[in-house]
């Protein structure tokens, strides 16, 4: 999985040149559900961000998708973590 990891960094830095970032859109509302909504560089970043969280492996690795951090409007913050493992 490291290698498919890894590859997938090296395509992605590839094709994404980080200017992109500058014109993302990001929002998460609390409707009946969680509803996150981005524009198409907005996906990209949460992307590269998740990439990054399994590049480092480490359990407290995370970041916020909130106003605060990487969300331009958001209802209900949410913290998305590296978690080992699952059961």
């Amino acid at each position: 999985m490291n290698e498919k990891i890894k590859h997938l960094r090296r395509v992605f830095d590839e094709l994404i040149e980080r200017e992109i970032y500058k014109e993302s859109y990001i929002e998460v509302l609390d409707q009946e559900e969680l509803v996150l909504s981005a524009n198409e560089e907005g996906f990209l970043y949460l992307v590269d961000k998740i990439l990054e969280l399994c590049e480092k492996k480490s359990e407290y690795e995370h970041f916020h998708l909130d106003e605060a951090g990487m969300a331009d409007m958001c209802e209900k913050s949410i913290v998305i973590k590296y978690k080992k493992h699952c059961w």
